[in-house]
């Protein structure tokens, strides 16, 4: 069974109910244990927290402190609020003056693996109960300010308990507690391993340089709350019980390595997936290192039959599951898993039924221009008219097809349509969110059987980002394994993480859709932590906006945290359809726009805002190379609870997008961003700003 990656702690989730002192409440929070000076303390682990508070005009300092947050990445915002009453239509409005900070606290970690108006996406008619009306945004230029020097001030972490939670039992200083039954190959130990508990009272980050210290040893993963695992020869591994931090090392079975569904079966064949180790870099290998002279091609050669590589690290092929157990033992091999088998995310079985004209549209100064989105998905109808001109490239990411057709139920070109569709079809009725932004395609299904398969989700984000690409949308997601957090989720992860991390990077805003499995759970790479993860709501007929899409995946994820993040229209969707479709069935269609309903459809609506956003902080806030992280939390910021349960929550997230109050809420709005400082577990950083 394969351990979590937890070193990366990137998820837009919060859970606080902290109530902060006389000036204000926090808002949004999650657990990492970040400090606010002034503030009862509050947890957060992800891109983002809001604090709100009184209006003051004297100077504030706000702390924030990473002091239990071992690995990862931070991002943090303050709102600050003033509360103005206004008599409306016989009930009491609150307009409110704010400033918003926005601060990217960035953990470095070597370890590879822990209101009506405005609405973004499709609305529905007034006789159908929702009204909607068409807002110009035009956010003031002198309102975006600059967060000014900050003060690094060490610290402590709190103390953590002397154990490692893996996947296959927990590791105390005396060993391993299993929680699963491994067969007696499984529970062989790898001589190339070992866990190592830290002391509970040594910050994690003192304890990852103490350990790699030690010459001929990686740390391969960080296991909460006090392990590491560590790969080095034999001699290697054994000096670790005389460094000063450690209090004890255990042997590693090798079903911590495997898939749980490779951990009960051991007859017949199975196509899997087989990675190596990451380094520094996050990008996999051939190779173990240390002198080891095994390497993954090898391992392939012996034991897999039709053995591909799609990338360096990676290679799949049909193996025996009595092969197994000798599988893992190689030292070049992290991972062994099933192949997953991907599915597209519309949901044609549940369509809603209507005729009445919907608008794709958010209608201000922002309409994506100068923007690059990649899609990956089944393929495009190039030709449709509502692409014209603004197609940059369109490749197969599919092994062994070279098609870009879009020739089965037109999924592909539904889900690019909704993004950066012109209308030119339909007179400008059936608009995309962001008409004037520019398409980079990745056709993944194949043609012949109509599966959907890639060089996978590494590849493609690097193929995207190389071509200029800074958004890219995903409403397709694993079949099985729901909640659980894949290669394919860690791999996301990655790719983002570094690209939000550097100033030699520009970042890049990842989306998928949550799935439409209803209670069972999130659909993978959707359970990953830097991505927007999309569920929907209603988008017409009764109970539109305010109402979830009946299947639209619900969290959280097995690690437990919050998921999807935000929701996007899904129900009812009408876009482009494919000429090329040999299979679109929907309850209303014509020839050039088809309906279809699931978290396929809120996704791209959400990457369109998205691209907005990115246009908003690039032209306006003078941002050039915006955070994903960022764009995620001010989809955040102006999201919408629909009134069922507090936000956030594993329904809906934060609720619904709403890019006006994002963007330009009926207030002033002042933004501070610092996007790519780094704290280590253990500091706070201190900034002092006038209001």
């Amino acid at each position: 069974m394969r351990f979590q990656p937890i070193h990366r702690l990137l998820a837009t989730n919060w859970n606080c109910s902290s109530t902060a002192h006389r000036s204000g409440r926090i808002t949004r929070s999650r657990s990492s244990s970040t400090t606010l000076t002034g503030a009862k303390r509050c947890t957060n682990v992800g891109p983002t927290l809001w604090v709100s508070g009184r209006w003051r005009h004297s100077p504030i300092r706000h702390r924030f402190d990473s002091s239990d947050t071992t690995y990862g990445r931070d991002s943090t915002c303050i709102h600050l609020t003033r509360t103005l009453k206004s008599e409306s239509g016989g009930r009491e409005d609150m307009r409110r003056r704010s400033v918003v900070v926005m601060l990217g606290i960035l953990l470095l970690s070597s370890a590879p693996l822990a209101g009506p108006s405005g609405e973004v996406g499709i609305a529905a008619d007034d006789d159908l109960g929702y009204s909607v009306k068409r807002v110009e945004v035009a956010p003031d230029s002198d309102s975006i300010q600059d967060l000014g020097e900050s003060v690094v001030i060490q610290g402590f972490e709190r103390t953590r308990d002397n154990t490692a939670d893996s996947t296959i039992g927990v590791y105390t200083e005396l060993g391993l507690i299993p929680s699963v039954v491994l067969s007696e190959e499984l529970a062989t130990p790898r001589s190339d391993l070992a866990m190592v508990i830290v002391s509970g009272s040594v910050g994690m980050w003192d304890a990852r340089l103490a350990v790699e210290e030690i010459d001929g040893v990686e740390i391969r993963s960080a296991i909460p709350p006090s392990g590491f695992l560590v790969q080095g020869d034999a001699k290697q591994l054994e000096m670790l019980e005389s460094n000063s931090v450690v209090l004890s090392v255990a042997a590693v079975p090798a079903g911590l390595l495997v898939h749980p569904l490779l951990q009960v079966v051991d007859e017949g064949t199975i196509m899997v997936e087989i990675l190596g180790w990451k380094d520094d870099d996050l990008q996999r290998h051939e190779e173990a290192g240390f002198g080891f002279t095994d390497s993954l091609s090898r391992v392939a050669e012996l034991w897999m039959t039709d053995a591909w590589s799609p990338e360096e690290g990676r290679y799949w092929g049909e193996i025996e599951l009595g092969d197994i157990g000798t599988i893992i033992q190689h030292p070049s091999v992290a991972w062994v898993a099933p192949l997953p088998v991907l599915e597209l995310k519309n949901d044609q079985a549940r369509v809603h039924m209507g005729i009445d004209t919907v608008e794709t549209f958010f209608v201000s100064d922002l309409d994506g221009s100068g923007q690059k989105i990649a899609v990956g998905d089944s393929g495009l109808d190039d030709d449709h008219g509502d692409f014209a001109g603004r197609i940059s490239a369109l490749t197969s990411v599919t092994p062994g097809d070279s098609s870009t057709a879009d020739i089965n139920d037109g999924h592909g070109t539904h889900v690019a349509c909704t993004i950066l569709g012109s209308g030119m079809r339909s007179g400008g009725t059936y608009v995309g969110v962001a008409p004037a932004a520019s398409l980079y395609m990745q056709a993944m299904e194949d043609d012949d059987s109509g599966t959907l398969y890639s060089y996978g989700i590494n590849s493609m984000l690097n193929s995207a980002y190389n071509a200029g690409a800074r958004l890219h949308t995903n409403s397709w997601g694993a079949g099985s394994g729901h909640g659980s957090y894949s290669t394919q989720s860690e791999d996301a992860d990655d790719r983002t993480s570094t690209w939000d991390q550097y100033w030699s990077y520009e970042g890049m805003t990842v989306l998928f859709a949550a799935g439409n499995e209803r209670d069972e759970g999130i659909s993978p790479p959707g359970t990953a932590k830097n991505i927007i993860t999309v569920g929907g709501h209603k988008n017409r007929y009764s109970g539109a906006p305010d109402t979830m899409y009946h299947w639209s995946s619900r969290g959280p994820t097995d690690d437990g945290r919050i998921k999807p993040d935000v929701l996007g229209p899904g129900d009812g969707v009408r876009s482009c359809l494919s000429q090329e479709a040999e299979n679109a069935q929907s309850g209303w269609s014509n020839n050039w726009y088809i309906e279809y309903s699931g978290t396929s459809m809120s996704t791209p609506a959400v990457a369109g805002a998205a691209t907005l956003v990115r246009e908003y902080l690039m032209e306006v806030a003078n941002r050039p190379a915006p955070q994903g992280a960022l764009v995620k939390a001010l989809l955040i910021l102006g999201a919408k609870d629909m009134g069922t349960r507090n936000i956030p929550n594993n329904d809906e997230g934060w609720g619904r997008v709403d890019l006006v109050n994002s963007l330009v809420p009926d207030n002033d709005e002042g933004i501070f961003v610092d996007d790519r400082n780094r704290l280590k577990s253990g500091q706070t950083r201190e900034y002092s700003f006038d209001i």
